[in-house]
C-alpha cells in the first residue's frame, strides 16, 4: 500500500494517541486485579469479626458477586485492548515497516503465541480462578464454622 506523507503522519499520530490508549487499558486491568483482591479481602476481614448472625448469608456472596464483575471489566480492558492491537497492526502494515532478513517489525507483528506470552495469558487466567474459588471456598468454610459455633454442634462452643 502506497500513502502519501499527510497520511502517514496522520497514522503515526494516531498510532501514538491508541498505544496510549493500550497503556490505560493495561493500567485499567492492573486496578481491577487489585481491587477485586483488595475489596474481597476487605469483606472477608470484616465477616470474621463479626459474631453469626442469619443476615450475613447474604453477605457470603458479596465477595464471589464483586470478582466476577471485576472479571467481566477485566474482560472488557482486554479485549478493547485487541481491538485496537488489531487497528495498530494496520497501521505497522501501512507505513510499511518491513525488514528484508527479519520480516515485519512493530510490536502487534510479535509472535503471540509464543511461550512467554501463553504463560503469561495462563498466570492471570489462574489469578482470576484462584480469586473466584477461593471466594467460594472461604465463604463454605465460614458458613460451616459459623453455624457449627452457633449452634453448638460436636460441643466445640468452648473453643471459641
Amino acid at each position: 500500500m502506497n500513502i502519501n506523507e499527510t497520511q502517514k503522519q496522520f497514522l503515526m499520530t494516531e498510532y501514538v494517541q491508541l498505544k496510549n490508549e493500550i497503556i490505560l487499558c493495561v493500567q485499567g486491568i492492573e486496578n481491577t486485579e487489585r481491587y477485586a483482591l483488595v475489596f474481597s479481602g476487605a469483606i472477608w476481614a470484616w465477616l470474621v469479626t463479626q459474631k453469626w448472625n442469619i443476615a450475613f448469608f447474604v453477605v457470603l456472596f458479596i465477595p464471589t458477586l464483586i470478582t466476577a464483575l471485576f472479571e467481566i471489566k477485566r474482560r472488557s480492558l482486554a479485549s478493547s485492548i485487541n481491538l485496537i492491537a488489531t487497528y495498530i497492526k494496520n497501521i505497522e502494515d501501512a507505513v510499511g515497516i518491513t525488514d528484508k532478513k527479519v520480516g515485519k517489525l512493530g510490536w502487534e507483528h510479535r509472535d503471540q503465541d509464543s511461550k512467554e506470552a501463553h504463560a503469561f495469558r495462563k498466570w492471570r487466567k489462574l489469578y482470576w480462578k484462584l480469586l473466584r474459588w477461593g471466594d467460594i471456598v472461604i465463604g463454605l468454610i465460614y458458613l460451616i464454622t459459623s453455624l457449627i459455633i452457633e449452634y453448638n454442634l460436636f460441643n466445640l462452643k468452648h473453643l471459641f
